[in-house]
């Protein structure tokens, strides 16, 4: 998915665990951004927060 690929793109992380972290908070970002989800995906059922 795009909106998780551009919070690690072209980086190096030392541990799995370090990309994990990573990804756990680009996902409570989206989780507290609704609108950038319905921007990409244009669903209008996606809550307004």
């Amino acid at each position: 998915m795009p909106l998780l690929r551009e919070a690690v793109a072209n980086e190096s992380f030392p541990s799995l665990e370090a990309l994990q972290e990573r990804l756990v908070e680009r996902c409570v970002y989206l989780q507290e951004h609704p609108e950038v989800i319905r921007g990409v995906a244009g669903f209008r059922w996606i809550p307004n927060g």
